[in-house]
């Protein structure tokens, strides 16, 4: 089984028992937290820089993880996991030539392009630590709505939770979830979520950018 699938499957397996799945999810993520950065010298590293994105794609040992459904993690250089999302293969979307990979995702939304959420984070830093999301131009935000079609400000708020943790330390993490559907991905999102904001909140971190959990309402 390729490492990554390996570091997250007790997560998976243990994803209908609550009290498993903390503890699973627990070991997984200190596994993930104590791999080195992946690199193409390192490639068994599952931390992947987020200027590294292309290359890690390109590079044979992440190719077909990225080419999967499944989910992702954001979190800081020094360890401060920020936001768990997925990429579903929707049974609407099948055939149709607008499927969403891994790659497909992270690279619309995180990683490629001055409108990535990465991206804005490092074109704006020094002003987004100071300001928060005031610190950005004007015609960023317009531009932003512009191109969202909607009144979002959602991938501004993550690029600034980016820039107060040091955008250029910030990695991510992949777990591969070939042969699931979309509505179990987004169960175990949903899951993940909840347990990720209970995991900060036990270590003394920031609670992740993800909306609140019911509990947590």
């Amino acid at each position: 089984m390729p490492r990554l699938e390996s570091i997250w499957w007790r997560v998976i397996e243990s994803r209908e028992d609550p009290g498993k799945r903390s503890q699973a999810y627990d070991e997984c993520l200190r596994s993930v937290l104590s791999s080195p950065l992946w690199s193409p010298a390192c490639p068994d590293g599952v931390r992947i820089p987020w200027r590294m994105a292309a290359e890690a794609k390109a590079h044979a040992s992440l190719a077909a993880a990225f080419g999967s459904p499944g989910l992702y993690l954001f979190a800081s250089g020094n360890g401060i996991p920020r936001y768990w999302g997925k990429a579903t293969l929707g049974k609407a979307t099948l055939g149709k030539g607008n499927e969403r990979n891994l790659w497909d995702r992270l690279a619309e939304r995180y990683v490629c392009g001055r409108w990535s959420q990465c991206q804005l984070a490092a074109d704006h830093e020094s002003a987004l630590r100071s300001r928060g999301i005031e610190g950005f131009p004007e015609e960023v935000r317009a531009g932003h709505l512009r191109r969202r079609g909607n009144n979002s400000l959602v991938r501004l708020k993550g690029a600034v939770d980016f820039a107060c943790h040091e955008i250029e330390g910030i990695w991510f993490t992949l777990v591969p979830m070939s042969g699931f559907e979309a509505e179990e991905i987004g169960k175990l999102e949903d899951q993940l979520i909840c347990q990720g904001h209970d995991w900060n909140r036990a270590h003394g971190y920031p609670l992740l950018v993800n909306r609140p959990c019911r509990k947590d309402k």
